[in-house]
């Protein structure tokens, strides 16, 4: 499991052949309810019926690829907030470039609202998926070792359920590392 995810992902399914892991989110306080909060902007894929969050142009130099998607969730329980994906400093980008997005300003972030009823609470099952194992530590030989194999994923897709009305949206978000 990513690092930046302990003790917020439930039961987790691990398919060995792909490698990825699935789980849901729940908060350490055991709620399961969120505010899905991305960077405002959607776009509507060929494929899906609706509009779903996408990245966003954030300043940088114009040979530096400088489009950003992050997702927080804010449990409506506790109100702990965690970070579930940032496209700046999370998988396999983080390895490749991590000083240079340690620097980025992080643009605000706005909560989702339900498609179907207008409700802000959902809940989110995410996906990570893996390169194969000993191409990454080959690549990042003497970076990091084998304990650091999770958190390089190289592709993230979650969906999102409404706590209120059961509208799905799956894929919800997604992004792949280049």
């Amino acid at each position: 499991m990513p690092a930046h995810l302990a003790g917020w992902l439930g039961p987790l399914d691990w398919v060995e052949d792909a490698p990825s892991i699935t789980g849901d989110l729940i908060c350490p306080c055991g709620g399961r309810a969120f505010e899905l909060l991305h960077p405002g902007k959607t776009h509507r894929p060929g494929r899906l019926p609706e509009p779903i969050p996408c990245t966003v142009k954030i300043p940088g130099r114009p040979d530096e690829f400088n489009h950003w998607l992050a997702i927080d969730v804010v449990c409506v329980g506790c109100w702990a907030r965690a970070v579930v994906f940032d496209s700046m400093r999370h998988g396999y980008a983080m390895f490749l470039a991590a000083d240079r997005w340690q620097r980025q300003v992080r643009p605000t972030l706005v909560p989702w609202a339900c498609s179907g009823c207008g409700g802000r609470p959902h809940r989110g099952r995410v996906r990570f998926h893996f390169p194969e194992r000993d191409d990454f530590l080959a690549e990042f030989a003497g970076r990091c070792g084998a304990e650091r194999w999770a958190d390089g994923f190289d592709y993230f897709e979650m969906r999102a359920e409404c706590a209120s009305c059961g509208h799905r949206v799956e894929p919800w978000a997604g992004f792949e590392s280049d």
